[in-house]
C-alpha cells in the first residue's frame, strides 16, 4: 500500500484507519453480556479490546483457517455475504482457551446464521458476540475430523459504511479496502495477516444492466447469467495461492468504466493479460500505465528471478480511492490521479510519480503478498522492503542519481522530523495504540523510507548478488506465509556467511537519526579518516553503519581510490588508506550510503572556512558519485545564498559556484535527469527546513533571486546555446517516446537552462527570454513544458509585463479547450505563487474560481502562503487570516491548513512573527469555531498571549466585547464565491 501523502507531491496527509460506527436501527441479533455466558474468564480476556498492543505478546491463534468460499449477491438495498471457511485446529497452540474467535464488526454485519455442516449453531451455548469478536465453542468445532467448515451468512449495507474500509459504495461502484482490518467489515474472520487461506472461490453476483463489471482475485473460471433470473450474471474467481484476508478485494462497476488490456509474456514462457480499467469521464489514459507494468514485471524477473504467479494482473482506478494505492493480489486499486495520464495535461513530475506507484503495488505481488508480514509490528518488512526496490527499479530505468536524490529529500524532510520528535519509533516499533485496530503510528515516513533505507544498507554490505541471494532465499522460506524482519535479517545472513550481520539487526529496535563524525588527514602517502558514532538520547547503542568513501587526486581530479564501504561498528574506529601518489580530496558518504547525519569532528583537520568551501568546489566539480557531486553543490549554494541575506561579502565563495556551474556544464559524464538537478539552486523549502529561528522570508526570497540571476548572467550564452542543442531532439520526440524516461530527462535539463534565462533582468535579457518561454510554450510536445514555460515567464521582472499577459491568456485558453480542472488549477496556482496580492484577491472573485473546490482553494489560496514577496506582508496576512475565518464554517480541514502556516510563527524574524500571532488571536476570537481550528490555534500561540490587551482567546460565553464588536463590523463584508 502506497499513500497518497508519500508519493503526491510529498504531501504529509496520512489516512486514517480509526473505524466509523455509522449503522443504526437494524435489526440486530441480540446477545447476552459475556459475563453470564458459559465462557471462562480467560475467555473472556481474550476478547476484551486492548488499549495497547506489544510486539512481545504475539501468540498463533488457537486455530487456522485454511480454505475461503466466498459468494456475493449484491442488491440495491443490501448484500448478501456468504462464507465457508475450513478450519482445523493450531498443534503449535498451548493457550489455556482454545476457542475460536473470528473477527467482526458487530455494527455493520448482520449475522443470519452460523453453521458447521447440518448443524446451526446456537447464540450463547454455541458461540458469544461482544467487542467486535465471535468466539465459537471449541466443543462446537470439531465433530469426527480434525477439520470443520464453518458456514457464515451475513447481510450487509456497503452504502451506509461510510469510512471506505471493507466493503463500500462510492459513485457507481461497488469496492473493497481491507488493509489492516477491513475484511472484518465484511464477514467474521481471523482478520491478522499471518492467516493465510486459499481462496479457492469467490462468486460474485449482480444485475448485469447495472453492474456488468465483476472483478476479484485471482483467475476468472466462469461466468454466466444467473439460471433463475436473466436480469442478473455472475462471475466465479480463483485464487490458487494462499494470503492474509487483508490482500482480499473485489469491485462491482458500471457502464462508466474504460476497458484497456494486453498480453505480457513472463521469462517461463508464462502469457499474463493485464487489464485496466478507468473511468470514462477521466480524460486521461491507461498506455502509460501498463507499461509501466510490463517494465516492472521484466525488472522484477531480471533483477530478482521473481515472475508474476497468475494468469490476470488487474488494476482499476477510482478518483474517490483516498488512501492512494493497495496492491490487492492481483487487483490493484488505485486513485485514478495515481496511475491515469495524459501527455496533454500531466507533468514530468506526475510520471515520475506515477511510474514509482505501479511498480511499487506490482512489487508487492512478492514482498509483502507471496510473502507477507507476521502481524503488524512487521509493517516495514513489506513496505519498507518494497519502496526500495521501486527505487532501485527507477533507478536502473536511467534516473539513478535522480531517484537518489529525491528519496534523501524526503526523508530528510519527512523522516528526519519524525526521528527527532519525542514520539520517535523505530522501523519496527514494540507497541502501538491497538484501541481502533489503527496504523497511524506505524505507517510513517519511519516505516517507509527510513525502513528502505535499512534494506538498502544491506545491499551496500552485502554486494549485488549477496543481496540477491538473500532475497532468493528469504521469498523461498517463506512463501505463503507471514515472516518477521528477523526472518530476512537471517536469510541475508544465512546467504552471506562470510559477512557478520550480528549488529547489523539493530537497525529494527533503534529510533532517531545517527550522527556520525569524521576526522580526516594525510600524511605523504597515507590517507587516514577516524569515524565515530552517536545516536542523540541513546548513549550504548553501536550500530553497523556502512560508510561509503571515495578518494579524488586533489591535482587532477581523477579517482584514485573508487567508492569503497567502510563499516563503522565501534564507537570510534580509524580506517587508513596507503600507497597514494598525491594529495586527495575525499568524498564521504557516497550515495547517502546509511541514514545519517555527518558532520566533522571539533578535533578535524583545522581548514579555514575558504579551504572547506574550496573542497566543496572540488567535488562539486569532479566528484564521480552523482549524489555526492549534487550534495556538495547544494551545501555550497546554500552558504551563499544565506551570505547574500545577511550582507556578508562573497566574491570568492562566488567565484568558487561559477566555477563549478562551468565545469558542470561542459561535463557530459552524468545522464540529462542528474545534470538538471546539479545545475539547480535549492528551493525556498530546503533553504528553510534547518533554519530554528530570525528568518527574513522576503530576504531570503530576494537572496535566492540573485543568485540565479548572477548564475544566469555568467553564462547566459552557455544557457543559451545548449537549450538551442536540446529543442529540436525534444521538439522532434515521437508520441510513443514522450514518456520514455530519456525524454523525461532532456526536457527537465532544457527547462533548467530556460528558468536560468528567465532569471535576467537586463531589458534586452528580459526580452530575449519572455520570446524564448512563448515559443518554448508554443512549440512544447507535452503540457510539463507549456506549464513550466508559464511558470518560468510568470516570475520574470516587471519588464516582461507584455509577454507575461499573452502567456496568462494562453495558458488560460489551453485550460478551457482542454476541459481538465488540473490545467485550471495550474493556472490559479503559477499565479499565485508569483503575483501581488491584489492580483490574487482579483482572481477569488472570477466565475472559474470555485471556494468550496478544495482543488481551486489550494490551487490559489494555499499557494499564496508559499509566495514569499506578496504572502509575508501586514496585507498578506490579514488576507488569509480573513479566509481562515471564513472557510473555518464551509471546510474546517482547509482553514487548519491555512491556520498552520502561522502557526510556523517562532522561526520568523520578530516582525513577522508578531504579525503572525495577531492573526492567530484574531482567529481564536472567532465564534464559533471548530474545534480543530481552535486546538490547532491555541498549541500555537504562547501561553496568555493577548491577554495584556483585553482581549479573550477562545470565544465562549466570556468573549469580549471587542472582539464581539469587530466580528459585527465584518459581517457585511464580501467573501469570495
Amino acid at each position: 500500500m502506497l499513500f497518497a501523502f508519500l508519493v503526491l507531491d510529498r504531501l504529509h496527509n496520512c489516512h486514517s484507519f480509526s473505524h466509523s460506527r455509522g449503522i443504526t436501527g437494524r435489526k440486530r441479533l441480540i446477545v447476552a453480556p459475556l459475563e453470564s455466558s458459559t465462557l471462562s474468564a480467560t475467555a473472556a480476556a481474550q476478547v476484551k479490546q486492548q488499549q495497547t498492543l506489544y510486539r512481545k505478546d504475539y501468540k498463533e491463534p488457537a486455530h487456522w483457517v485454511t480454505d475461503v468460499s466466498l459468494s456475493f449477491q449484491f442488491y440495491k438495498e443490501k448484500t448478501l455475504v456468504k462464507s465457508k471457511i475450513t478450519i482445523h485446529a493450531n498443534e503449535n497452540h498451548n493457550l489455556e482457551c482454545d476457542n475460536l474467535i473470528l473477527n467482526g464488526d458487530i455494527e455493520l454485519l448482520n449475522l443470519i446464521s452460523l453453521s458447521i455442516g447440518d448443524h446451526t449453531l446456537v447464540p450463547e451455548k454455541d458461540y458469544t458476540l461482544m467487542n467486535d469478536k465471535l468466539m465459537i465453542e471449541s466443543s462446537s468445532l470439531y465433530k469426527d475430523s480434525a477439520r470443520s467448515e464453518l458456514e457464515i451468512v451475513i447481510e450487509l449495507d456497503p452504502r451506509t459504511n461510510k469510512n471506505l474500509q471493507g466493503l463500500y459504495y462510492r459513485d457507481g461502484m461497488y469496492c473493497t479496502h481491507c488493509e489492516p482490518t477491513g475484511f472484518s467489515k465484511i464477514s467474521f474472520f481471523p482478520d491478522r495477516p499471518d492467516n493465510c487461506a486459499t481462496f479457492h472461490r469467490v462468486y460474485l453476483e449482480a444485475d448485469k444492466e447495472m453492474y456488468p463489471i465483476l472483478l476479484s482475485n485471482g483467475n476468472l473460471i466462469e461466468q454466466g447469467v444467473v439460471s433463475d433470473d436473466e436480469t442478473r450474471h455472475y462471475v466465479i474467481y480463483q485464487d490458487p495461492l494462499p494470503k492474509p484476508c487483508y490482500l482480499f478485494a473485489c469491485v462491482i462497476a458500471g457502464n462508466n468504466y474504460n476497458r484497456m488490456s494486453d498480453v505480457y509474456t513472463t521469462k517461463s514462457g508464462r502469457h499474463v493479460n493485464i487489464n485496466l480499467y478507468w473511468e470514462k469521464d477521466q480524460k486521461l489514459k491507461m498506455n502509460f500505465a501498463i507499461n509501466t507494468i510490463k517494465n516492472a514485471m521484466r525488472w522484477d524477473e531480471e533483477t530478482y528471478g521473481l515472475e508474476y504467479d497468475a494468469d490476470t494482473y488487474t488494476v482499476v482506478a477510482a478518483e474517490h480511492y483516498s488512501i492512494g494505492a493497495m496492491e490487492n493480489k492481483g487487483l490493484n486499486i488505485f486513485k485514478t490521479s495515481l496511475i491515469a495520464t495524459d501527455p496533454s495535461c500531466t507533468t514530468d513530475v506526475t510520471y515520475d510519480v506515477v511510474e514509482k506507484t505501479i511498480a511499487h503495488e506490482y512489487f508487492h505481488n512478492w514482498s509483502g503478498n507471496r510473502v507477507t508480514v507476521r502481524d503488524w509490528f512487521e509493517f516495514t518488512l513489506k513496505e519498507g522492503l518494497t519502496v526500495y526496490r521501486d527505487q532501485e527499479f527507477t533507478s536502473d530505468i536511467g534516473l539513478k542519481v535522480a531517484t537518489r536524490i529525491e528519496s534523501v529529500k524526503l526523508l530528510r524532510e519527512k523522516q528526519f522530523v519524525e526521528d527527532a520528535a519525542l514520539t520517535r519509533q523505530p522501523i519496527r516499533p514494540e507497541s502501538y495504540d491497538g484501541t481502533e485496530h489503527s496504523l497511524d503510528v506505524i505507517a510513517t515516513s519511519t516505516t517507509y523510507h527510513k525502513g528502505a533505507e535499512v534494506f538498502r544498507m544491506y545491499k551496500t554490505i552485502l554486494t549485488k548478488k549477496g543481496f540477491r541471494d538473500g532475497i532468493s532465499l528469504y521469498m523461498e522460506r517463506h512463501d505463503g506465509r507471514g515472516a518477521t524482519c528477523d526472518d530476512f535479517h537471517k536469510a541475508m545472513a544465512d546467504s552471506n556467511p562470510d559477512v557478520d550481520l550480528s549488529q547489523f539487526k539493530l537497525w529494527y529496535s533503534k529510533s532517531g537519526t545517527p550522527i556520525v563524525s569524521y576526522s580526516k588527514f594525510q600524511i605523504d602517502n597515507k590517507f587516514q579518516i577516524d569515524l565515530s558514532q552517536q545516536i542523540p538520547g541513546n548513549d550504548e547503542t553501536l550500530l553497523h553503519i556502512p560508510v561509503a568513501i571515495g578518494l579524488m587526486d586533489k591535482t587532477t581530479g581523477e579517482e584514485v581510490v573508487p567508492t569503497t564501504v567502510l563499516n563503522l561498528k565501534e564507537r570510534s574506529q580509524t580506517f587508513v588508506f596507503e600507497d597514494l601518489k598525491g594529495d586527495v580530496v575525499p568524498s564521504i558518504l557516497r550515495d547517502f550510503s546509511a541514514p545519517i547525519i555527518l558532520q566533522p569532528m571539533a578535533n578535524n583537520e583545522k581548514l579555514s572556512e575558504s579551504e572547506e568551501e574550496e573542497h566543496l568546489s572540488f567535488l562539486a566539480m569532479y566528484d564521480t558519485d552523482g549524489f555526492n557531486k549534487w550534495e556538495s553543490m547544494q551545501t555550497l549554494l546554500t552558504r551563499y545564498i544565506f551570505s547574500l541575506v545577511n550582507g556578508e561579502d562573497n566574491q570568492a565563495r562566488k567565484e568558487l559556484i561559477l566555477k563549478a556551474i562551468g565545469e558542470n556544464l561542459r561535463d557530459e559524464t552524468f545522464d540529462p535527469s542528474s545534470k538538471a538537478r546539479i545545475l539547480s539552486l535549492p528551493t525556498e523549502l530546503a533553504l528553510t527546513r534547518d533554519v530554528k529561528k530570525d528568518l527574513d522570508p522576503v530576504k531570503l526570497f530576494q537572496a535566492r533571486k540573485k543568485a540565479m540571476n548572477e548564475i544566469a548572467v555568467e553564462f547566459v550564452e552557455d544557457f543559451k546555446s545548449r537549450y538551442d542543442e536540446l529543442s529540436p531532439v525534444i521538439i522532434s520526440t515521437t508520441d510513443s517516446d514522450i514518456t520514455s524516461a530519456p525524454s523525461r530527462a532532456n526536457r527537465a535539463l532544457r527547462n533548467v537552462y530556460l528558468e536560468y534565462l528567465c532569471s535576467l533582468d537586463e531589458p534586452e535579457h528580459v526580452k530575449m527570454a519572455g520570446e524564448l518561454a512563448l515559443k518554448h510554450f508554443d512549440n512544447a510536445v507535452c503540457f510539463n513544458d507549456q506549464f513550466l514555460a508559464f511558470r518560468y515567464l510568470a516570475s520574470m521582472s516587471v519588464h516582461a509585463t507584455e509577454a507575461r499577459t499573452e502567456m496568462i491568456s494562453k495558458f488560460y485558453d489551453l485550460a478551457k479547450s482542454n476541459g481538465n480542472a488540473q490545467i485550471l488549477n495550474k493556472w490559479f496556482q503559477i499565479q499565485a505563487l508569483n503575483d501581488d496580492l491584489s492580483r490574487v484577491q482579483a482572481l477569488t472573485q472570477i466565475p472559474d474560481f470555485k471556494a468550496n473546490n478544495a482543488g481551486n482553494f489550494r490551487a490559489l489560496i494555499t499557494s499564496f502562503t508559499l509566495n514569499s514577496r506578496s504572502f509575508h506582508t501586514e496585507n498578506g496576512y490579514k488576507f488569509i487570516g480573513d479566509i481562515i475565518r471564513q472557510m473555518d464554517k464551509r471546510s474546517p480541514i482547509l482553514a487548519v491548513e491555512l491556520a498552520n502556516k502561522f502557526c510556523k510563527w517562532p522561526i520568523y524574524e520578530k516582525k513577522y512573527a508578531d504579525l503572525m500571532k495577531q492573526e492567530l488571536l484574531k482567529i481564536s476570537m472567532l465564534k464559533p469555531i471548530s474545534k480543530s481550528l481552535q486546538a490547532t490555534v491555541s498549541r500555537a500561540l504562547p501561553k496568555d498571549y493577548g491577554q495584556s490587551s483585553g482581549t479573550t482567546r477562545g470565544m465562549g460565553p466570556a468573549a469580549s466585547k471587542k472582539a464581539k464588536k469587530g466580528k459585527k463590523k465584518k459581517a457585511g463584508k464580501k467573501g469570495f464565491s
